[in-house]
């Protein structure tokens, strides 16, 4: 598929189901990632991002949290989101930058502006290691590799 039949895809999801999710594979210089497309224009919620995370699991973890959001339940930043199985997540506002460029939400944008819209507030769901500790600033070594953070300290 092109990338317009994909543009045009998400945008028809978004029109048709509230929102969808953007689940991206990473290489040997970056990890997986998945996104939200369309809770804000849908349901005036700030769009939603997973980095670190298998894509098809980050991607299941949004379609979750997006089928909450659709019934009315709000996330805000600092929120500790709790999923079944134990998994956990605390909610960072995105720094506006990354949202304007880079190749974070290359995607979402493309599919904002069928709208004629840029892209809107965005939240990290930052996860935990094992010891329940959650990184708290960018660039920090024990976790910049496995979970960059798009959030400012």
């Amino acid at each position: 598929m092109n990338l317009e039949g994909l543009i045009e895809d998400c945008r028809r999801e978004v029109e048709e189901g509230g929102f969808t999710v953007a689940a991206l594979v990473g290489d040997e210089l970056g990890c997986d990632w998945a996104y939200t497309i369309g809770l804000q224009r849908s349901f005036g919620h700030p769009e939603l991002l997973v980095v670190g995370l298998e894509a098809p699991m980050a991607g299941v973890v949004l379609e979750l949290l997006g089928e909450r959001i659709a019934a009315g339940e709000r996330f805000d930043a600092g929120r500790v989101l709790g999923m079944d199985g134990g998994l956990e997540f605390r909610a960072r506002e995105v720094d506006p930058l990354f949202g304007a460029q880079g190749d974070w939400f290359n995607l979402g944008r493309e599919v904002m502006a069928c709208w004629g819209e840029r892209w809107p507030a965005s939240l990290q769901l930052v996860w935990s290691d094992r010891d329940q500790e959650y990184p708290q600033h960018p660039g920090d070594p024990r976790w910049c590799v496995r979970q960059p953070l798009l959030f400012s300290s």
